[in-house]
């Protein structure tokens, strides 16, 4: 065996030296991709868990708006009764004012007026599905849960006027007598004003409640979007942590394939 033979075998046993060092170097820092991999899967689904949780808790939010609009739209339904009351009572009105009418005509117009405003007292009692009284100084509100009230401010709470026949003013309207028509003229002006302003409080709030419903998906977007950008800052580190990881424990090992083949064509050629 010449010189020549002896220096290819040597440069042989060498590449096979070096392949087995990569295979070993690449099969260590493959496992730590995997476990660093395996790693974060776990981390995002805790997070899937916690988006979720919090989806939930807005679904919740949106229920209570949904409940809260309900409401509004009852009172709503409630104010047109009353309007048409109210002007039923401006119609008997107008007709007892008629000087000419006999005392026992005016008395049936007066007791029909009565029976208008027993009803008025009857549907002021109105309730909400909650059992709230809207028009008897029950307030209509919409809870926020404790993390949604800190990004939004503070929970809504809509008081309404009331509209007994107290409140409205109607509370002594007759027709039983001439001079009792102007009053319960005035009366019933006041009173349609009051309903009027009551029609345009639970448009406002109505108003207010979408309001807080963008809040509420604004804010769970920019949650979102917070978390995600976390999510993925930490799997890039999480992976980049395993990678070096493999390389401090053999950084002699722990170079590329480019490099084992340059080195390998090195070697044979006797370089």
């Amino acid at each position: 065996m010449d010189v020549s033979e002896v220096k290819i075998t040597k440069s042989v046993d060498s590449v096979n030296k070096t392949r087995q060092s990569s295979q070993r170097s690449a099969s260590e820092l493959s496992a730590d991709k995997v476990n660093s991999t395996r790693s974060e899967a776990v981390r995002t689904e805790s997070v899937r868990i916690d988006v979720s949780e919090r989806g939930e808790r807005n679904n919740k939010t949106r229920e209570k708006a949904n409940q809260v609009i309900g409401s509004l739209n009852i009172v709503e339904k409630t104010a047109d009764d009353l309007t048409a009351i109210v002007n039923a009572l401006a119609g008997i009105t107008d007709q007892a004012s008629d000087n000419s009418l006999s005392e026992s005509r005016r008395q049936v117009l007066d007791n029909e007026a009565q029976d208008l405003l027993r009803a008025i007292d009857e549907r002021s009692q109105v309730k909400t599905s909650d059992g709230a009284r809207p028009l008897q100084g029950d307030p209509i509100e919409l809870d926020i849960e404790e993390f949604e009230e800190k990004e939004l401010g503070k929970a809504l709470k809509v008081i309404l006027p009331e509209t007994s026949t107290e409140q409205l003013g109607l509370a002594t309207a007759s027709v039983s007598k001439v001079e009792q028509i102007l009053n319960t003229r005035r009366a019933i002006e006041n009173a349609r004003n009051q309903l009027e302003q009551l029609r345009s409080q639970v448009d406002d709030s109505k108003v207010a409640v979408q309001k807080v419903l963008e809040r509420v998906d604004i804010a769970a977007q920019n949650r979102e979007a917070s978390e995600t950008s976390i999510r993925d800052v930490d799997a890039a580190l999480q992976l980049t942590g395993g990678l070096a990881a493999g390389i401090g424990a053999n950084p002699d090992e722990a170079f590329s394939a480019a490099a084992v083949a340059g080195s390998s064509i090195r070697l044979l050629s006797g370089e």
